[in-house]
């Protein structure tokens, strides 16, 4: 949807994962982009984590922060040439209390 050039969103996820029930969770969101940059607010149902998501262009920053298994901060820069989409990305993720490793990778 757009006003005065602010394109904005609002919708309802359900993740549901095969034999994993326990992993299964319902989200909302609220997002909102002018010029290419945008805000995504993620807000977690019957107690499901919050994400907060900051892009511009071709770029993301994401502050995830998963109280029961980690937190992460992965960066993305991507791009679109003809009919192919490229993207380089860097994640730092940070289990929480209890586990002491850290991973760091490439995709």
């Amino acid at each position: 949807m757009n006003y005065k050039q602010v394109d904005y969103e609002v919708s309802y996820i359900s993740y549901q994962y095969p034999n994993a029930t326990a992993a299964n969770f319902e989200e909302v969101y609220v997002s909102a982009s002018y010029k290419g940059f945008g805000l995504t607010q993620y807000k977690g149902i019957d107690g499901a984590n919050d994400n907060l998501e900051l892009s511009g262009i071709d770029t993301t920053l994401v502050y995830g922060d998963y109280k029961d298994s980690n937190k992460y901060h992965p960066i993305i820069l991507a791009k679109s040439m003809g009919e192919f989409d490229y993207a380089i990305a860097w994640n730092k993720s940070k289990p929480t209390e209890g586990d002491n490793e850290s991973q760091v990778w490439f995709d």
